[in-house]
């Protein structure tokens, strides 16, 4: 074990010279918010952490600088796209210009460590802000659909996924929780959390006569029969949330953990082309 955080650190040396000397990020690109966020963001301040070496933690806040203005919306729900040179932000053509709900909420944890990193809260009250928002009008199930109107704030009808688009918002409601020591300051993530639990098992189907359990997708008050492979994420989710309940409800989620399909499923969303697959191959017979 010594050995390999030995070599870890050793990369993370090697590595600081070239981020120092050849790392720029003024670059005319459009860049995803939420990618940039999750990998560069987070990859810097997680070598920063490594190393103590400030280049990181510098050039996280240049990237961080560059993506800020996509926060600059009438709502300050974000755009998801922007010039990393000259600051210019939009959504993509294909979501009819509306933000998408995984983009928009999972940017906290990346943007509060960088804030306790560098002591400038501005980085944290922009992506606490869209929580907030979001907080006001969360509805009593806590499933939101997929795409978020900018100007407004207010959700549009779309599909209700734990898959892709819908994925990470879940998560980071979880994660941004424990990321603040679950502490008074941070109970409403955990509160919105626990209810979006509560709308997770309404979209809990079986298979027949295999009895696998799955999570549906929801469009109005239609389920559709489908689990995206990005949803596989939740068994690990839902065990990880246990541990705030008491007993007996941790025992239920625990439970419930187990039941959704993360080894056969698993291994025919991996075996199929796409991402997206209707419960009726191989084991999965024609859902309840």
């Amino acid at each position: 074990m010594l050995g390999l955080v030995t070599r870890c650190t050793h990369g993370v040396v090697m590595n600081s010279r070239w981020v120092a000397k050849s790392l720029n990020f003024n670059k005319n690109y459009e860049a995803s918010v939420f990618e940039t966020t999750i990998r560069v963001i987070g990859g810097l301040l997680s070598a920063y952490d490594l190393s103590d070496d400030k280049v990181f933690l510098e050039k996280a806040r240049d990237i961080a600088d560059r993506l800020l203005p996509a926060w600059n919306t009438p709502s300050g729900i974000p755009y998801n796209i922007i010039n990393l040179r000259y600051g210019d932000a939009r959504n993509p053509r294909w979501t009819g210009g509306k933000s998408i709900l995984a983009d928009a909420g999972s940017e906290q944890l990346e943007f509060i460590a960088l804030s306790q990193r560098t002591n400038d809260p501005k980085y944290q009250q922009k992506v606490e802000y869209v929580i907030e928002e979001l907080h006001k009008t969360f509805p009593a199930d806590g499933l939101l659909p997929i795409y978020i109107d900018p100007h407004t704030g207010i959700t549009s009808y779309s599909k209700i996924s734990f898959g892709a688009m819908g994925d990470s918002f879940y998560e980071y409601l979880l994660k941004a929780w424990i990321q603040g020591n679950k502490t008074e300051s941070v109970t409403h993530y955990r509160e919105m959390w626990e209810t979006s639990m509560k709308g997770l098992k309404s979209l809990i189907r079986k298979t027949t006569p295999s009895s696998y359990a799955y999570i549906c997708e929801k469009t109005g008050s239609s389920l559709s029969d489908k689990m995206d492979e990005l949803a596989c994420f939740a068994p690990g989710m839902l065990a990880l949330g246990s541990t705030g309940y008491g007993p007996d409800e941790a025992e239920k989620f625990l439970s419930l953990a187990e039941e959704v399909p993360w080894r056969k499923y698993l291994r025919s969303c991996f075996a199929r082309a796409g991402s997206v697959y209707p419960l009726m191959y191989g084991s999965f017979e024609a859902p309840d």
